[in-house]
């Protein structure tokens, strides 16, 4: 194949993923999307997400209301998608909403760390390097959860908070001052699922 050819096939390939693509502008801090173009632009206070024309098809040809749709942070693909709002896709399951921290994972997203009475919480290194890109959309997000009865969420010892900020900026985030003093020994974990992989981590000596 001649040097030229292979650019010109090159260049045809190019454009057929252009055309293929389309750039969605959405304001980064609520995921509101503002307008959707063929090429991308700088539109100050916008951020641009390139999706394939397919996702945004029923959009352009009326069939569905463009505010219906946000762009919001896939957790579990750890990665920003398109997504619309209706019952069905804003459904939470039953173990999502209510789901039972396992113990001892190795190299979890999200570890709970109980040492000595001292209660800390810590995001994976790998999952703080992904998620530092999207601190400015999900900088107002904050994580709840609840200390049961081993086994038993419905015997609540505690329950404490935690902002994705402070996940992203510190280290270790200390919760030992939101929880009771004295909580016996053998707890669950409870809380609804944002990441993949958690664990639950004691150490009473």
């Amino acid at each position: 194949m001649s040097k030229n050819l292979q650019e010109v096939l090159t260049n045809l390939q190019i454009e057929k993923t252009r055309a293929e693509s389309k750039f969605v502008f959405y304001i980064p801090e609520t995921g509101h999307i503002t307008k959707i173009t063929n090429t991308p632009e700088d539109l100050p206070g916008h951020q641009t997400l390139r999706v394939n024309i397919d996702d945004v098809e029923d959009i352009l040809t009326g069939k569905k209301r463009q505010e219906d749709f946000s762009v919001t942070y896939n957790s579990r693909e750890k990665k920003l998608e398109l997504k619309e709002f209706s019952l069905e896709n804003n459904f939470i399951s039953i173990s999502d909403k209510l789901y039972k921290i396992p113990t001892n994972l190795p190299e979890p997203d999200l570890c709970i760390f109980r040492w000595l009475g001292r209660w800390t919480i810590h995001m994976g290194k790998n999952t703080k390097d992904e998620q530092k890109r999207l601190l400015h959309i999900l900088d107002n997000l904050r994580f709840s959860f609840s200390v049961t009865s081993k086994n038993d969420p419905n015997i609540l010892y505690g329950h404490f908070n935690v902002k994705y900020h402070d996940l992203i900026l510190e280290d270790h985030v200390d919760i030992s001052d939101q929880l009771p003093q004295y909580i016996p020994n053998d707890v669950s974990i409870y809380t609804s699922r944002y990441f993949e992989k958690y664990s639950f981590e004691t150490h009473n000596e």
